[in-house]
């Protein structure tokens, strides 16, 4: 199907604002780490006063076995409580991300339509909005998959506290593994957060789809500055909107995405930025959602 300069715009417009999506999950990730990081450095910090504290042989802990107990018990206690606080504000925030990603997604969509065609807004019903945040993926939905992350890394940090206090890790090296395993927990949100964007977008612009008779979509790829060859064998290519070759996100932190095709008699009423010609400005969107108390 060749497009027509419309429905390019059309597409742009919809690229842009999906980056616009992503950079929102990059202001909520920033916060997130904020409490990661003061974690990770109070575990070091306990960590540098029992250097401190007790004898050193060979680059390695000399303790008792009552002072392994008594050390482990608190430095265990700390990682399990810092890591629970973590889970409850990620959980807390994320839901927060994946329901104003979902809602503006809908709408968007029924914006840019509306200004090129007589457009009747429908509104997304909340049910099927809670229904595609808590999907359930091999049993499992993003709160379940975040908790069970928190309690891989705590599991992990607890381990290497006991081996460091016994002497399996030596002071030299355990400010590096602690490090290590704080690296891994941000890694983990991050493509939490990146996969559970695009998986509710993407299950939000299906049900949109669906109930505003989209014929054709056009398969993205172009959010991502580096896309896989399993996903880029699709990019730029049309198909109808019932027989899509594969299911989004197909990956871990794929930003693919499918965007509704309008018909060619879809026509801009109002005029794109008046500088570039090209992009409708996001306050417009926002006025418009005003006007229409969402």
């Amino acid at each position: 199907m060749r497009l027509n300069n419309n429905q390019e715009l059309f597409i742009k417009n919809q690229e842009q604002f999906l980056n616009d999506l992503y950079k929102r999950g990059d202001i909520t990730l920033d916060e997130l780490y904020k409490l990661q990081k003061l974690n990770r450095d109070e575990l070091l910090d306990k960590i540098s006063k029992i250097l401190l504290k007790y004898n050193i042989d060979n680059s390695t802990m000399n303790l008792t076995t009552g002072d392994i107990k008594n050390e482990y018990n608190l430095l265990g206690k700390l990682v399990k409580d810092n890591l629970k606080k973590e889970y409850e504000l990620e959980d807390t925030n994320i839901n927060n991300l994946l329901n104003s990603v979902g809602l503006d997604k809908y709408y968007f969509n029924s914006f840019l339509l509306s200004v090129g065609i007589d457009f009747k807004l429908k509104k997304i019903e909340s049910k099927k909005l809670q229904k595609i945040i808590k999907n359930r993926i091999n049993g499992k939905n993003y709160s379940d998959r975040l908790w069970n992350n928190k309690n891989e890394i705590s599991k992990r940090l607890q381990k290497d506290i006991k081996d460091f206090l016994e002497g399996k890790i030596s002071v030299n090296d355990i400010e590096k593994v602690i490090k290590q395993r704080f690296n891994a927990n941000r890694y983990n949100t991050d493509r939490l957060v990146i996969t559970e964007i695009a998986r509710v977008q993407e299950g939000v612009n299906s049900v949109w789809m669906e109930e505003n008779s989209i014929e054709y979509v056009l398969y993205s790829g172009t959010l991502d500055s580096k896309t896989c060859n399993d996903c880029g064998q699709y990019d730029g290519q049309v198909y109808e909107a019932n027989k899509k070759p594969v299911e989004l996100p197909r990956h871990p932190k794929c930003r693919c995405t499918y965007i509704a095709l309008p018909s060619k008699e879809w026509r801009p009423k109002t005029r794109m930025n008046n500088e570039t010609k090209e992009t409708i400005d996001y306050k417009s969107y926002e006025e418009w959602k005003k006007e229409n108390n969402l």
